[in-house]
């Protein structure tokens, strides 16, 4: 009855490893998925059509102005402005980043009334909810999302689950921004996808 007892104790702590494992290697499995759909979609930078909107995610700020990543896409925005493909800015962040680049916008000759501010959108989710409900009241014709590359299956994934349509997703990369720097964004936003696919935010 003894050698029974101590076989009880020991089974059941092989059960809970082999559980921990699976768990871990399920993990692991998920976010190498979620990774490679971050680091190889295959996001364009160039626009297939006219749009009316151009939505620009917040990306941090600086003491003189947007961050580098920031910039990026503000000056995707700005091309596509300059070429025509877009008639208005939707930009969208903290108080503090729709303030810089709207600032930033003007400067580079972008009209104060063509420029629509939501400072409700902390987050890419909201950002996507706001964006949504501006269109529909506002009957706009064509949307066009920019952001790193990185950012772009996140935001093609809310977009889907909110409806929206009539929209194109464009990469804004530049050379300068750093291997390292570009590997954390990378992780991070890896994370950030399994996090709104599972939970919805």
């Amino acid at each position: 009855m003894k050698t029974n007892d101590k076989k009880q104790p020991a089974h059941g702590r092989k059960i809970i490893l082999r559980l921990a494992l699976i768990f871990a290697v399920t993990v692991f499995a998920i976010f190498l998925t979620s990774l490679g759909v971050v680091q190889f979609y295959p996001a364009t930078e160039d626009m297939n059509c006219k749009k009316e909107l151009a939505v620009i995610f917040g990306a941090g700020i600086k003491k003189e102005g947007p961050s580098m990543a920031l910039q990026m896409r503000l000056d995707k925005g700005l091309e596509l402005y300059q070429q025509k493909k877009v008639r208005l800015f939707f930009i969208s962040g903290t108080m503090y980043e729709v303030r810089s680049m709207k600032a930033y916008l003007i400067k580079h000759g972008v009209s104060q009334t063509n420029i629509i501010e939501d400072k409700m959108g902390v987050t890419t989710h909201e950002t996507m909810e706001n964006v949504k409900d501006y269109t529909i009241a506002n009957h706009v014709n064509g949307i066009v999302f920019i952001s790193q590359k990185y950012h772009i299956p996140r935001i093609v994934l809310f977009a889907g689950r909110s409806g929206i349509t009539n929209a194109e997703f464009i990469a804004a990369e530049r050379k300068e921004i750093r291997l390292k720097e570009l590997w954390i964004y990378t992780l991070r936003e890896a994370l950030a996808l399994i996090r709104a696919f599972i939970l919805g935010y």
